[in-house]
């Protein structure tokens, strides 16, 4: 090759190592000439160091919220080729316009460390961290479609987790329609969602609906049904109310007619209509979000209340998003719209426990199991409550004279965040162990 046609015109500026961008980096030294290092001597890892913090062929930059007055010249293709995370920044549908990018909550010296050893793994983690953080009921679909495309578990279960959380605003969104077959069966497959049935069938209808009328041929004809696939088993129309049953799903014409003739006597008599008539349907009720609460920490710094003649109580008061954790066991999060409940206790006094009351009634629709007791109906506890658990008074000679002093209650005054929601357990029985809560 030519002189002539090896030189190239040299440009007065240089990189933020410090080198211009047309001098040699230290490996090549008298293999190059006039200006271009040489590749036919060189390795694809120096041909990559040169570029390495050089504006030469970059076509993009870093600038940084810590120190406006760094600029980092960047190359996508090699930044994509070694981390997902840069090809979703640059070229997935998340992508933004222009030819900089805004760096936050990291420092250029510290960005220069990582794209000079090409070490991203934490930088990975970083920006997942912020996509995590940044979610609201608008982005989070999209920004879930992304994770997924790009193995980025963390961040997907971040995402699945506020889906879950927020069903119902997040199903309004205009997001919502564009999430894969996939995402919509792991979301309305969930025990643990937090929204109505019946907004899980509009949500299931508005999504095949969407995805039905952009088919790439629109004179296939393609209906809802065969659109939802098996998602439409996860839909729980057993329990839905007989009313909603006739009004919503009826006349979406989703349901062949030898299902709406065996659904409509079973929602009617509340399951008592042979369940085999139905058996392809889902016909329990979704357990909702389940937080449980270790008492045992606690047990150092209770005071032991007076001796109750016939048992012990739990008093627990919640309602409030104010009150501030005891212990740092339960993350603060995103405040459930879904109210809290009590969904079980156990402990050692409830072998003893012959009688539920709550609030001065009786109550039967609980079960006892070893050393569990469990609420068919979990107990909202959006007021105060008080949950008096019996002991007749032959039963291990509590009401005796010597056992009347003994005390079956601590006065614990304990606060806790169930999903955002404060929680104040103000007495418990001796012996508690846990409480388990629902959100549902």
């Amino acid at each position: 090759m030519a002189n002539s046609e090896r030189s190239v015109k040299k440009a007065k500026m240089t990189d933020d190592a410090g080198r211009s961008s047309n001098e040699p980096p230290p490996y090549l030294g008298k293999e190059r000439s006039h200006g271009i290092y040489c590749r036919e001597t060189s390795t694809v890892s120096q041909c990559l160091s040169h570029l390495c913090l050089s504006k030469h062929l970059s076509d993009m930059s870093f600038t940084f919220s810590t120190d406006k007055s760094v600029k980092i010249p960047v190359h996508k293709i090699i930044l994509s080729m070694r981390s997902k995370v840069f090809e979703a920044m640059f070229y997935g549908s998340l992508a933004e316009g222009g030819e900089t990018v805004l760096i936050e909550d990291v420092e250029p010296d510290v960005m220069k460390t990582v794209l000079r050893d090409y070490h991203l793994p934490g930088l990975v983690e970083k920006c997942s961290e912020f996509l995590g953080n940044s979610l609201d009921v608008n982005n989070v679909c999209q920004v879930n479609e992304e994770a997924i495309m790009y193995e980025l578990k963390p961040l997907q279960e971040r995402c699945l987790s506020f889906i879950i959380e927020n069903a119902e605003e997040v199903f309004a969104s205009p997001g919502f329609l564009e999430i894969a077959f996939a995402s919509l069966m792991n979301v309305i497959k969930r025990e643990e969602l937090l929204c109505n049935e019946v907004d899980v069938f509009k949500a299931a209808v508005r999504w095949a609906t969407h995805n039905r009328d952009n088919k790439s041929n629109p004179t296939v004809e393609h209906n809802l049904r065969d659109q939802l696939g098996e998602a439409l088993f996860q839909i729980r129309f057993p329990i839905k109310p007989i009313e909603d049953f006739a009004k919503i799903v009826h006349p979406a014409n989703i349901l062949t007619k030898e299902e709406l003739l065996n659904l409509y006597p079973y929602i009617a008599t509340e399951g008592s209509f042979p369940s085999s008539h139905v058996e392809n349907f889902i016909k329990d009720k979704r357990s909702g979000i389940q937080v449980t609460i270790n008492l045992k920490q606690y047990l150092q710094r209770q005071d032991k209340s007076d001796g109750i003649f016939g048992g012990c109580f739990l008093e627990i008061e919640g309602g409030t998003d104010s009150v501030r954790p005891t212990s740092s066991n339960f993350a603060y999060c995103h405040i459930s719209s879904k109210s809290v409940k009590i969904k079980s206790v156990s402990g050692t006094f409830v072998g003893d426990v012959k009688k539920v009351i709550l609030n001065g009634t009786v109550i039967s629709d609980y079960k006892k199991q070893d050393n569990e007791i469990s609420f068919k109906n979990p107990i909202d506890i959006s007021e105060t409550l008080r949950i008096h658990f019996y002991f007749p008074k032959n039963d291990n000679k509590i009401g005796s004279d010597s056992a009347k002093s003994k005390p079956f209650t601590y006065n614990s005054n304990i606060q806790e965040h169930v999903r955002g929601h404060g929680v104040t357990i103000k007495r418990h029985p001796v012996g508690l162990e846990t409480i388990t809560f629902s959100l549902n």
